[in-house]
């Protein structure tokens, strides 16, 4: 497992996450109220990108306003049943970003399907000296 979401360091992070203006969650129960999934991230201002070791950004969604969706995750049996692209859809709705970025493990299913949704990759980021590599990738909202 990548250090980066041991217990301790996720818990840490996403609490100080949640504290910073605009945060946004949404979430998905199954039809007995078990929670089966969520989604959450933040804005980036305009001119910020991902921290870490990190390739420049495309300038034109660097020089704008945008929306980092931080985590989006669903227990497996959940998976490829439309959850994830609802609770994603939900998290972006409404916010007033032209773009949205987020990481993915280029090893994980999860990376295959954000592209299938649009997203496309930019660039590279190691978030954490002691993290693994990730793949950045955008999505064009205007």
């Amino acid at each position: 497992m990548d250090p980066l979401y041991r217990r301790d360091r996720f818990r840490d992070r996403t609490s100080a996450q949640a504290q910073r203006a605009g945060f946004a969650l949404v979430a998905a129960n199954d039809e007995a109220g078990k929670l089966v999934g969520f989604a959450f991230g933040l804005p980036m201002a305009e001119g910020a990108w991902w921290g870490g070791e990190t390739t420049p950004g495309p300038l034109e969604a660097v020089a704008q306003a945008k929306f980092a969706v931080i985590e989006l995750n669903l227990l497996p049996e959940y998976r490829g049943h439309g959850y994830g692209k609802r609770l994603l859809d939900l998290l972006l709705e409404g916010r007033p970003e032209p773009y949205a970025t987020l990481l993915a493990n280029p090893a994980a299913a999860a990376h295959a399907m954000y592209l299938r949704w649009g997203w496309r990759m930019v660039g590279t980021c190691r978030p954490a000296p002691d993290a693994m590599v990730t793949d950045v990738l955008i999505l064009d909202r205007r």
